[in-house]
């Protein structure tokens, strides 16, 4: 009889084990793509924000161009849509950024990290940018 408890205990135990293993495998598949996707949606928000600036600096150019112009009624309205339109720009940013920081936030207390990861750039290229945009 102490032989039959002695295999079941065994065969439960090493049941459990493979269970224990195979069932933490798969959280650390699903850790590393939820860490992947935040790495990923960061460098996305990331280079949104340089989009922003871009477009700020063409609506500075468009008014520039647009003060060339003669005098007239539709010059008005035509500053006024540049005017906003870099003003949305601006805000975009903003919102972009705390985005950002809470995308980051939230890797950072799930995962103790901080990736910036975008498809056009590599993970080193994301940070140092990120950096020198700091500094």
């Amino acid at each position: 009889m102490d032989i039959l408890l002695f295999i079941v205990g065994t065969l439960i135990t090493t049941a459990s084990l493979v269970y224990a293993i195979k069932t933490n495998r798969e959280k650390e598949r699903f850790e590393k793509l939820v860490q992947d996707k935040l790495a990923g949606i960061a460098g996305n928000v990331w280079k949104s924000q340089q989009s922003t600036d871009w477009s700020d600096k063409n609506f500075t150019r468009a008014r520039n161009a647009a003060y060339e112009l003669e005098d007239c009624d539709k010059k008005q309205d035509i500053l006024k849509h540049i005017h906003n339109g870099a003003r949305d720009a601006v805000a975009a940013k903003r919102m972009l950024s705390n985005l950002l920081g809470e995308v980051l936030s939230m890797q950072k207390g799930m995962f103790g990290t901080d990736t910036i990861a975008h498809p056009e750039k590599s993970e080193k290229q994301m940070q140092s940018n990120d950096q020198s945009e700091n500094s």
